[in-house]
Formats: structure tokens, C-alpha cells, sequence
């Protein structure tokens, strides 16, 4: 399964929420302002780390908040072209909002 979070674990739980379900099987795809929980320094990372070990994030949306330097080096990054082939190999998708 794909799990998709928009949102920001600092200002919403739909992240928490997403990972009382998530097992170590699952993806997770960080886009909007979601992208905030891979912050090298954030204490959602290693959260996200016991969970799963697929995490990516959507780089538009980390350069949209200059956020390049300050994302976890390990946090695989995927275009918009990177995203789609995510869904296409997961059998299902979720969207966390």
C-alpha cells in the first residue's frame, strides 16, 4: 500500500494517523506540506522510520519550500513522473487528509 500524506505533522494528525496502520510492507509518499515530517532534524522521522522503510518525498514540493538542505539525505526524492510510477506499483493508494 501507498500512503499518501499532504499534511503537516505539526499542525495536523493525519500522519499519526497514517502510521498507527502502517506496517514495514508500506510506502509512504510525503507531498505538500507533508514533506515537513522528513526534516533530518524533526522528530516525525524516526516515527516514520520504525514503521516503514520506503519513504519519499516530492521534490517540487520541497523546493516549493526551500526545503532542500534540510531533508533527511536517505528520504528518496520523486518527480511528479516518480509519483505516478509509485502508484502504479503499489496495489492500492491512500490519501491521508
Amino acid at each position: 500500500m501507498l500512503h499518501i500524506v499532504n499534511r503537516s505533522p505539526f499542525s495536523h494528525s493525519s500522519l499519526a494517523e497514517c502510521l498507527s496502520v502502517c506496517n514495514s510492507q508500506a510506502s509512504i509518499l510525503l507531498i505538500e506540506d507533508g514533506v515537513y515530517a522528513a526534516l533530518s532534524d524533526g522528530e516525525w522521522l524516526a516515527r516514520i522510520r520504525e514503521k516503514t522503510a520506503r519513504v519519499y518525498v516530492l521534490d517540487a514540493d520541497v523546493a516549493a519550500r526551500g526545503l532542500n538542505a534540510k531533508i533527511a539525505t536517505d528520504i528518496a526524492r520523486v518527480d511528479y513522473t516518480g509519483f505516478v510510477q509509485l502508484c502504479c506499483e503499489h496495489p492500492g493508494t491512500h490519501s491521508w487528509y
